[in-house]
């Protein structure tokens, strides 16, 4: 594992002390490591997101069957 060196105000600090203690972090590098996986992962696309508004509308306006429904449907008489 490389050692990566930064800088951080006394504000930040603080606040990351807090955090560790409320969320179980073992040490700042836990929480650090954390933080930066998190800002790397990639956004959920536009696309993505206009799909599930959609399809909540589609719920709101009564177009979709709940799960058991569609398990009847897939039964047969």
């Amino acid at each position: 594992m490389k050692v990566v060196t930064a800088k951080v105000p006394d504000e930040l600090t603080k606040m990351m002390k807090k955090c560790i203690k409320e969320k179980g972090y073992s040490s700042q590098s836990e929480l650090v490591r954390d933080a930066i996986r998190r800002m790397l992962e990639p956004d959920l696309k536009e696309e993505i997101i206009m799909d599930i508004i959609e399809a909540r509308e589609q719920i709101k306006r009564g177009e979709t069957i709940s799960l058991e429904e569609l398990e009847k449907g897939l039964e047969g008489p």
